[in-house]
């Protein structure tokens, strides 16, 4: 069993410490040295306790001392001052100490009062703006809201916190101020809430009867002006109403109305107004003790000078004008916004429709003035739809403007059809359409002008029906009073009616009259200015030309009467048909010429008669020449032969072949010679021949005088030639028609 360490209080003395071992002494030394310290700050605490104990008490000694000195002096003093009058004078001077003290008090509660009373005023006013209450009852609490304000800040107890009261009363000024113009702009109240309302203004602005209503007009303006900003039918239509009920309104509230109205308002005592005792933020059962007597026997005073009915009919007069002006604009504007009649004639209906309702309700001495600004402002609108309509560059011609990089020569066969994909599940109009087209030359670029004109004369047309709708239009239909009670004074006693259904389209059709004729002269213009930079593509022209006089003509009875009869291009016609044909004969007559001069002898076999046998057909370079003439014009287009066309070719021609003749060969076979006098006499039943303009006959005769053909001979080759044309012309269709 181990041994158990000895521990200092187990010792018995110090000596037997050293009967054990070095580490156990060190151990008890160490144990020892412990329990000394902690005995020492043990000793040390117990002496500190005590003294601070003796300090305390000696203290406390001294303070005891000091206060008996201090009730001795006082007993001392109040033994001296027992004394009977002392203490009447200072029982005296306690009682006004308690009155002063009271008065002071009162003053403080009445000024904490006020103050409540006036924030409690404000919110009220603040609430009555925000859940949209009576302008009136506001605007009179307001004025307390004033009255407490003033008492408050005069008086001696005044807080720190009127500073912020007053930039308080001032916003809720404002914004009451707001409230009320917003009541005054809205055009949907009862006269009653707008009597009071202006009421209401004139209390808190000190304003006048004239005042008031300069103020009325100037809201009612403003709120014009702002639907003006956004331009639109139902906005202008807004403006109209406010414009008439604006003027309803003056009429009934000044003079009269709104001057009893104001001479109520002083009457009545403003604490003892139902508006003001029924608000509950002012607490008058708590705080109405404390009001001050001149706030509470307040009666509001409104200046009521007087408001004359001229001085209402002069400023009804003058903002009459300036409300014309501004919804004449907005309707302008609005108008400038749309591209389409059938929008703005419809508008017009509305408008002048709403006009005239609200003009029936007015004494209005400048209706007819007011009437024909509005008329003016559709006409000028209509008038710039219709000439921008008949503005034929807008949508076609715009091949000459910018001119196809090459236009084609030749017209493609109508068998190229039958490789084009046809939709025929409508019936054949797609084909009939094509077949039309192709027969037409309305290929490429003539396509597309066809296909614009189209549409340009469907737009002019429209607007022509516009002008059939407004005079058909009845605007007694749409009315519930006749216009003839509206003060309308037109020129040479023309009536309302008439001027709205008559006179104004009238205008407007003179107007598209005069756009459309205007149009095409211009077109004719453009296309006589092209043709003559690009005279290598005549066919183009002619085909335009056609399409343009294709729709003058169906346009006829609509343009002025300098437009519509022929048409004016006649020379710039005749000059494209000038180069279509030398375009097509050059290269055949020169061939015919070149073959002519080659010709060394000919198939006499075939000649008819037997005494001498003479010529009866043509020779193959003529009947080549006929054959490539007609190919020629074939390859151009049958659509641009006419016969004014065909007689130019022919003119041309015989000017050719006549020439050609006079450089025929002298001598030679004569037989050859004969066959050149049939084939000219040929060329003269097919192409015409005019001796007086040509020249023709004397080639002929010289022709015959080099051939030795006698007279009967002669006459027998000029009747075989008009045979063997009248059998073999139809051959050459275009030629021969």
């Amino acid at each position: 069993m181990a041994t158990i360490p000895p521990t200092p209080s187990s010792l018995g003395s110090w000596e037997e410490a050293f009967n054990h071992p070095l580490p156990v002494v060190r151990k008890l030394e160490s144990q020892l040295r412990t329990q000394i310290s902690d005995n020492q700050n043990k000793l040390r605490s117990l002496v500190g306790a005590s003294y601070r104990d003796l300090l305390g008490t000696a203290e406390r000694i001294i303070e005891m001392d000091g206060q008996m000195s201090l009730v001795e002096g006082n007993l001392s003093d109040i033994g001296r001052r027992c004394d009977y009058r002392i203490v009447e004078r200072g029982r005296g001077n306690l009682d006004g100490l308690r009155k002063a003290g009271r008065k002071e008090e009162e003053s403080k509660l009445e000024v904490t009062a006020q103050v409540k009373m006036l924030t409690g005023a404000l919110d009220a006013v603040a609430r009555l703006v925000r859940k949209r209450g009576n302008a009136l009852g506001a605007a009179k609490v307001l004025v307390l809201a004033r009255l407490l304000h003033k008492s408050v800040s005069e008086s001696d107890n005044a807080p720190t916190v009127i500073a912020e009261l007053r930039k308080k009363l001032a916003r809720t000024r404002k914004r009451l101020l707001s409230y009320i113009e917003r009541s005054l702009a809205h055009a949907t109240g009862d006269r009653t809430t707008l009597s009071n309302t202006l009421c209401a203004y004139a209390m808190i602005s000190s304003s006048t009867p004239k005042d008031a209503l300069r103020h009325f007009l100037q809201v009612r303006y403003e709120q014009l002006e702002s639907k003006a900003e956004t331009t639109s039918e139902e906005n202008v239509l807004t403006m109209l109403d406010l414009y008439g009920k604006t003027l309803v309104d003056a009429r009934d509230l000044f003079p009269r109305r709104l001057a009893d109205a104001l001479a109520q308002l002083s009457k009545t005592a403003l604490l003892k107004d139902d508006q003001v005792t029924s608000v509950q933020e002012l607490n008058l059962d708590i705080y109405q003790r404390w009001i001050p007597e001149d706030i509470r026997t307040f009666t509001p005073w409104v200046r009521s000078d007087q408001l004359t009915i001229s001085d209402l009919n002069d400023g009804l007069k003058f903002w009459a004008k300036q409300a014309q002006s501004s919804f004449v604009q907005a309707l302008e504007s609005y108008l400038e916004s749309q591209a389409d009649a059938e929008v703005v004639l419809s508008t017009r209906r509305n408008v002048l429709s709403r006009f005239l309702s609200v003009s029936s309700k007015l004494k209005n001495d400048d209706f007819t003035q007011s009437i024909t600004n509005l008329r003016n402002a559709f006409l000028n609108r209509l008038e710039t739809l219709a000439t921008q309509s008949a503005d034929i560059s807008s949508f076609a011609l715009q091949s000459l403007t910018d001119p196809p990089s090459s236009l084609p020569t030749t017209q493609p066969s109508p068998w190229t059809l039958a490789t084009q994909t046809l939709d025929l599940s409508a019936g054949a109009l797609p084909f009939r359409t094509a077949i039309l087209d192709h027969r037409r030359g309305r290929t490429g670029p003539i396509k597309t002008e066809h296909t614009a004109l189209d549409r340009w004369t469907t737009q002019l047309n429209s607007h022509w029906a516009f002008v059939a709708s407004m005079r058909s239009a009845k605007w007694d239909d749409d009315l519930a009073f006749d216009l003839d009670d509206l003060p309308y004074d037109g020129p040479d006693s023309e009536s309302l009616q008439e001027a709205l259904s008559r006179a104004d389209p009238a205008r407007l059709e003179q107007t598209l009259r005069a756009a459309a004729s205007a149009a095409f002269a211009s077109a004719y213009r453009k296309v006589s200015d092209a043709a003559a930079a690009q005279p290598e593509t005549p066919a183009f022209f002619l085909r335009l030309l056609r399409e343009l006089d294709a729709r003058r003509a169906a346009l006829a009875d609509r343009l002025a009467s300098s437009s519509s009869s022929s048409s004016p291009n006649e020379a710039l016609i005749t000059t494209l048909h000038t180069s279509l044909a030398t375009q097509t004969l050059s290269a055949p007559c020169a061939a015919y010429a070149a073959a002519a001069q080659r010709q060394s002898h000919t198939a006499t076999s075939l000649w008819d008669g037997a005494a001498p046998p003479l010529p009866c057909q043509p020779s193959p370079a003529a009947w080549k020449l006929l054959a490539e003439l007609q190919g020629g014009m074939a390859a151009c287009g049958e659509d641009l032969w006419s016969a004014r066309a065909v007689a130019v070719l022919k003119g041309l021609v015989r000017e050719e072949l006549r020439e050609a003749v006079g450089r025929f060969p002298e001598g030679g076979d004569g037989e050859v010679r004969a066959q050149r006098v049939f084939d000219v006499l040929y060329f003269g039943a097919a192409f015409g021949a005019e001796t007086a303009t040509t020249g023709w006959e004397e080639r002929v005769g010289e022709l015959v005088e080099g051939a030795g053909v006698d007279a009967e001979g002669r006459a027998r080759m000029e009747r075989g030639a008009g045979e063997y044309w009248k059998r073999t012309g139809v051959l050459f269709g275009l030629l021969g028609g």
